[in-house]
């Protein structure tokens, strides 16, 4: 499937930090506006803590919930659609 080419989207953001933890929410909304009517909702929870400056590591849960056959994915699925939660968890240094 394609993706739309008249939709209307919003993304909001939210990063809170306190220390050396961040906490980070993130909402996304797909308004397909074709007669497809294949919408899309995205919801992501992050968490950081800082070591340094330069260095933190970090985790993540993000959920995509799809209506009416759209094909959007979190991660590297293979087919269209099918991946809708993703979990990360990583180590970031600075350069």
């Amino acid at each position: 499937p394609l993706a739309s080419t008249d939709s209307r989207d919003l993304l909001l953001g939210l990063a809170l930090p306190f220390g050396v933890h961040t906490v980070v929410a993130t909402y996304v909304r797909k308004d397909d506006k074709t007669a497809r009517n294949q919408d899309a909702r995205q919801s992501a929870l992050a968490y950081m803590y800082a070591f340094s400056k330069r260095t933190d590591v970090y985790t993540s849960y993000a959920l995509i919930s799809n209506k009416n056959g759209a094909a959007y994915t979190e991660g590297n699925s293979e087919e269209p659609g099918t991946g809708n939660k993703q979990f990360t968890v990583g180590l970031r240094h600075r350069f």
